[in-house]
């Protein structure tokens, strides 16, 4: 159900595939519980979508919730942790948190150049992603322009 839900966000069909990934987290939590494999894999699509879609107060709930779900079961390093971490810096960016937002990726990007490498996808897409964030503090003026102007 859920790689359905993928092609109707393919689709850009995002509603309906937001109702069916609903469906498939409430029901995977009933039957196998919140803390299953498949539950967490559903959670992280939900709580993926719900980023997307600007629904960001239901979103960082999810992760709050996910994330330490993830370490007890997966633990801190595992590589299902540190995406679920990235959801949520990308959660706190577009709240206006910088300062959670870059330090929750600064900590995954050290996890990750240990564990996969410097070099590896994963490794550099952490560190792009730090890279856009809005420097602290206010933005300091230009330059002033010097010289002479040519009149025409």
């Amino acid at each position: 159900m859920l790689g359905w839900a993928a092609v109707l966000i393919d689709l850009r069909r995002q509603t309906e595939a937001l109702a069916l990934i609903r469906a498939v987290t409430a029901e995977r939590e009933r039957v196998l519980g919140p803390d299953h494999p498949a539950t967490l894999e559903a959670i992280t699509a939900l709580a993926s979508l719900l980023t997307d879609k600007g629904e960001l107060d239901e979103a960082e709930r999810l992760y709050a919730v996910l994330v330490p779900q993830l370490v007890r079961r997966r633990g801190p390093d595992d590589l299902r942790t540190l995406e679920a971490r990235v959801g949520l810096a990308r959660v706190h960016l577009r709240l206006g948190r910088h300062g959670d937002a870059a330090q929750t990726l600064r900590e995954v990007l050290a996890k990750r150049r240990l564990r996969l490498g410097e070099h590896h996808p994963d490794t550099l897409a952490a560190q792009a992603e730090l890279d856009r964030l809005p420097l602290p503090g206010p933005v300091p003026p230009g330059p002033k322009r010097r010289g002479w102007r040519r009149r025409r």
